[in-house]
Order: C-alpha cells, then sequence, then structure tokens
C-alpha cells in the first residue's frame, strides 16, 4: 500500500511593527513530505500570505490571511493558486 501524501506550506518574514513594514526571509513555497524518510521536495512557490493548507479529497486549499480568502493550489500548474472564495463565517461563528 502506497504511503500517504503530506504537504506543508511554509514562508518567513520579519515584521518591523513601527513602521508596517513587512521583510520576506524566506519565500512561501508548498513542499510534499515523504512520511516514509521526512524529506520534503519542494513543489512550487505560494504567494507569502498563505498561512494553512489543507488537502480535501485530493484538492489542496489554502487560506490567505491578508485577503481573508480561500484559494485553490492546483498542483498539476506546479501549485500555481488560483480560484479565490471568499471566507464566510458560519452563523455558529462569534
Amino acid at each position: 500500500m502506497p504511503a500517504e501524501s503530506f504537504y506543508a506550506n511554509f514562508a518567513t518574514a520579519i515584521v518591523d511593527f513601527a513602521t508596517g513594514t513587512v521583510k520576506t526571509v524566506i519565500p512561501g513555497a508548498l513542499y510534499k513530505i515523504n512520511p516514509e524518510t521526512g524529506h520534503a521536495r519542494l513543489i512550487a512557490p505560494t504567494d507569502k500570505n498563505i498561512t494553512a493548507t489543507v488537502n480535501v479529497n485530493d484538492m489542496i486549499y489554502g487560506f490567505d490571511q491578508i485577503v481573508g480568502q480561500v484559494v485553490k493550489i492546483n498542483l498539476t500548474n506546479r501549485g500555481v493558486i488560483a480560484g479565490p472564495t471568499p471566507a464566510r463565517p458560519t452563523p455558529t461563528d462569534h
């Protein structure tokens, strides 16, 4: 039985709260992690604003924290982000 696929989005930045500037330290990128070896393979760059990713039925989604949108990450096209959708709270969110 083949191993599951795990993905990780990673980026780092320095924020100067006095000036409001952001300096990228490590640009955002999506990695595929081999669960048997722990080796991370670069899939494609992503926007540094992507703060979370999730795999739902082999479709990878990310959350863009700046614009408050869920985006679809297309692995076939080497990680091109497409199809932003507004993130809307559910009636139970307060």
